[in-house]
């Protein structure tokens, strides 16, 4: 697998993911059925409101998005040394990304939607790992 095509790849499944989380922000809070959006600003004994929740979807959906473009105009990369730290990078990313969905899984959510965030973030560290540690980048074509 080449680096262009490893990066394609983890660019096109970050973006989609990004976007998919920018439209989903707003069920974050369908899912508290709220019946009224003045309650969603209501504080609890922490000081925190149901927007925080809101606003955290819709801010991990700004960062993988903007994740998937910054992957998406490296793909051109051509000096080894920078593919390989761009690669790394992603993949430990990736793998923080994995392990605590996975956690999230396990212990709270139990969701079909949760099994799909595992997948996501398997899939990329699986092919970033792959490219990082198991082939030889200066054999390849970049």
């Amino acid at each position: 697998m080449t680096f262009r095509r490893a990066i394609s790849v983890t660019a096109l499944i970050l973006g989609l993911f990004g976007i998919y989380l920018l439209s989903y922000g707003t069920y974050v809070l369908w899912d508290y059925r709220i019946v009224g959006i003045r309650e969603a600003f209501d504080r609890d004994s922490h000081g925190m409101s149901l927007v925080v929740g809101y606003t955290f979807i819709l801010l991990l959906g700004t960062i993988a998005f903007g994740l998937g473009v910054v992957a998406w105009f490296s793909r051109q990369i051509t000096e080894p040394k920078a593919q390989d730290a761009l690669t790394l990078g992603l993949f430990v990313l990736c793998l923080c990304g994995f392990l605590v969905s996975l956690y999230l899984q396990i212990n709270y959510w139990q969701t079909n939607w949760g099994r799909f965030y595992v997948a996501i973030f398997v899939t990329l560290a699986l092919i970033l790992g792959y490219k990082r540690f198991f082939r030889n980048s200066t054999s390849e074509e970049h």
